[in-house]
């Protein structure tokens, strides 16, 4: 069950890493409502720090499982394993991050809602104004992934064949 703890510990740092992105998120979505493009930029830029840190966590976590022989399983399958005072803790752990990332959630669709409005209303201005957009019609799947003007989802890489 020693390893078990290093499964713990990539948790807590999960949730100490959450609370920073939750206050970088909030603050980020004063940004844009303050329409502060400048700052925004800032922020973008400042994102990417959080991205690696998550990425690492990642890789952290993936180590600590494979030491415990749970590679692969979910969080909720490792605390099934467990038994006694550890299983509860992990479990309570468990639930603060998965109270975090939902709020996370909230934020960043929120953030993704104002950036559609505001696309919505810069399409709307230019329409106004003759000329012609794309902002809101098929620039982005669901997922998020580039689409064509048509509607098809287009690759990575794009042949300059004729």
């Amino acid at each position: 069950m020693e390893n078990y703890k290093e499964i713990q510990s990539v948790i807590d740092e999960y949730i100490q890493l959450m609370d920073k992105l939750i206050a970088f998120e909030q603050e980020k979505l004063d940004v844009i409502s303050r329409e502060d493009i400048e700052l925004l930029n800032k922020y973008m830029k400042e994102e990417q720090v959080y991205l690696l840190q998550l990425r690492g966590l990642d890789q952290k976590r993936e180590a600590a499982q494979e030491k415990c022989g749970v590679t692969g399983l979910t969080y909720k399958q490792i605390i099934e394993k467990m038994d006694g005072a550890e299983g509860n803790e992990m479990q309570e752990a468990y639930q603060i991050l998965s109270s975090k990332t939902n709020e996370f959630r909230q934020i960043i669709n929120t953030i993704r809602s104002h950036i559609e409005v505001k696309s919505h209303i810069i399409d709307h201005v230019i329409q106004k104004l003759g000329g012609k957009t794309d902002f809101t019609n098929n620039t982005y799947g669901t997922s998020g992934e580039p689409l064509h003007p048509s509607g098809i989802q287009t690759g990575r890489f794009q042949s300059t064949k004729v």
